[in-house]
């Protein structure tokens, strides 16, 4: 089996209100400890038996912003 895998996402967002505009900004984080776990590998007999196919996907941070008029 695998090693066991554990994944934080994380999501800030404030809004900002200007008279009737409303002004929302936000950030996204995926993956925040940066774990890069094996999800599939090699089942094939020969010499890659066992080698990784798939980690998973690095910190990704995503700024946004939302305006509501």
């Amino acid at each position: 089996y695998l090693t066991r895998w554990n994944q934080l996402d994380v999501q800030i967002k404030r809004v900002f209100t200007v008279g009737t505009l409303q002004f929302e900004p936000g950030v996204d984080v995926y993956n925040v400890f940066n774990s890069n776990v094996v999800l599939t590998q090699n089942q094939n007999f020969g010499s890659a038996l066992g080698q990784p196919q798939q980690v998973l996907q690095g910190r990704l941070l995503r700024l946004t912003t939302q305006i509501n008029f």
